[in-house]
């Protein structure tokens, strides 16, 4: 059957990505990164709060961490952010389902992930010439730990990845076709990738720097290139500018500024705690073996060398380009690596993918009918050990000690209980402790500001007298703070007046002077 590899393609995304996301299809940000998570999530409801207004993005926030620490309140929830085209489609989904439920996001970036797992197959089939290479690849692709732990997640990393995978698929089909179309579908989609994750811009770089060469080879013409490489550019330094405006008028929840590489510690810090977080120990198994294969075939086949075309480049300068500039964006970005593995799958992620793609290609397939069952036997073994070796590590994700699940539960239903009591939705709370961030407002639905949760042994006196500057109507804080934290929020906690109570939360006014020596005063109110 002429069809069979790409049915059997299919069936092995779709089915894996059932596996590995349908689990958490439901669930609120709570173990993996929900810090980041929940305001992506938030921007996708500031968007039906503001109108869908995709170029003023805007959280529940006033008060920004960049530049100021969450110390200065600004008079509007505008953020400076990546171009966030993806929780701007989750915003018009919401709008069309009526609903902001998780589940509404998680899904379209499911969908995103099994598009772009899609296209891999697509890519590796060019690449390999094999539509049996392009299955194993693609199914070594989706079962990286790191791909299944953000597989259905509320950040933007994996529809920047589908954008890249789509682009790249379009332009090896322009370089083995040159049929301008694919070109120009090329530097669309990698510029979008970049516009959604900045560390995306590095294969956009690598792809104009090869098409150079190309050009210098004399393999493909370059002027008609150029429109689209300066409307590239035009649109990602525009964005830049844009961007830059909202963080200056506004200030930003993102991080807007180059953390680089603190030395060999974060090196080795960050391959302690994700290595096997990238990729698990069968497949950096697997890549060994691989690379080991395609050094014999290299050295054995160096006599035949002449008999090869080198007229046109080979796509491993490609990927050499690239590996080089995510070597520059590591040194650039190093220090974010040690606490966010997420990072690695923005950058490192799909150059090691396609390096597998360009590894596996010289690989000779078995002709034998014997053969070939081995080979698949061996294939099926290892792809269990790989999907057991992730989904181990999404059940550990997933369980356990975590702050941002006790204060998702503690806030779940409180919307609704604010309304009861009158609480109008124009009132702006300010909440105290709560993690993360822009959980505690999405919950209750109002606006507000945040003192967050730092440790047990900082002195928050200069952030809590700060914070009691905010024009807020209400605090909003709960009770294992009141109980356990008295001391270290005591600037606050000593003036507040108790108004309401919904499970561990309370709803609080602020006295002018101190009317609680300890918790025992709070709570006897």
């Amino acid at each position: 059957m002429h069809n069979r590899g790409g049915i059997i393609a299919a069936l092995v995304i779709i089915g894996l990505g059932l596996l590995l996301g349908i689990r958490s299809i439901d669930r609120f940000p709570s173990h993996q990164r929900p810090w980041e998570q929940y305001d992506w999530y938030s921007i996708s409801i500031g968007f039906i709060n503001n109108g869908y207004d995709l170029f003023h993005p805007e959280t529940m926030i006033y008060n920004k961490e960049f530049p100021d620490y969450w110390s200065k309140a600004s008079e509007s929830t505008i953020t400076a952010a990546d171009f966030p085209i993806h929780s701007y489609i989750v915003a018009l989904l919401m709008g069309l389902f009526g609903s902001t439920a998780p589940q509404v996001y998680r899904i379209w970036t499911m969908i995103c992930s099994l598009v772009g797992m899609w296209f891999l197959y697509l890519l590796s089939r060019r690449v390999t010439g094999s539509k049996a290479k392009a299955i194993a690849i693609t199914a070594f692709a989706i079962l990286s730990p790191l791909y299944s732990l953000y597989f259905v997640s509320c950040l933007p990393s994996i529809p920047a990845v589908a954008c890249v995978i789509v682009g790249l698929w379009a332009y090896v089909k322009h370089c083995q076709e040159e049929r301008q179309p694919y070109w120009n579908l090329a530097i669309a989609l990698l510029t979008l990738g970049a516009l959604i994750r900045t560390s995306q811009a590095v294969v956009l770089v690598a792809v104009c720097g090869y098409e150079l060469l190309r050009n210098i080879q004399r393999e493909t013409p370059l002027l008609n290139k150029m429109p689209a490489v300066l409307l590239s550019g035009a649109v990602i330094v525009g964005y830049l500018m844009w961007n830059t405006h909202l963080r200056t008028t506004y200030g930003s929840l993102f991080l807007p500024w180059l953390k680089p590489l603190q030395g060999w510690n974060d090196i080795a810090i960050t391959w302690e705690r994700y290595h096997y977080v990238y990729f698990s120990l069968p497949q950096l198994i697997m890549i060994c073996a691989l690379i080991v294969t395609a050094v014999v075939i290299a050295i054995r086949d160096k006599n035949t060398s002449n008999n090869k075309d080198h007229r046109h480049l080979p796509l491993c300068l490609l990927w050499a380009i690239w590996l080089f500039g995510e070597v520059l964006f590591f040194l650039a970005m190093g220090n974010q690596f040690v606490d966010h593995e997420y990072y690695f799958l923005d950058s490192f992620y799909l150059p090691v993918v396609f390096g597998i793609m360009l590894l596996a290609k010289p690989i000779p397939m078995p002709k034998k009918k014997v053969w070939k069952v081995v080979t698949l036997a061996a294939t099926l073994m290892a792809g269990g050990a790989m999907y057991s070796c992730s989904n181990r590590l999404l059940e550990e994700r997933s369980q356990g000690y975590s702050l941002a699940y006790i204060s998702y539960v503690n806030y779940r239903g409180s919307g609704q209980w604010l309304d009861e009591i009158g609480i109008s939705r124009d009132a702006r709370i300010l909440s105290v402790a709560s993690y993360p961030q822009n959980m505690p407002f999405i919950q209750m639905g109002r606006k507000g500001y945040i003192v967050q949760w730092i440790s047990d042994d900082y002195d928050m006196s200069g952030v809590l007298s700060t914070a009691l500057t905010f024009p807020f109507d209400y605090v909003v804080t709960e009770e294992w703070y009141l109980q356990n934290r008295f001391d270290q929020y005591r600037v606050m906690f000593e003036r507040l007046i108790p108004v309401a109570q919904h499970g561990a939360l309370w709803l609080c006014t602020v006295a002018d002077t101190v009317v609680n020596s300890g918790p025992d005063d709070f709570f006897t109110q």
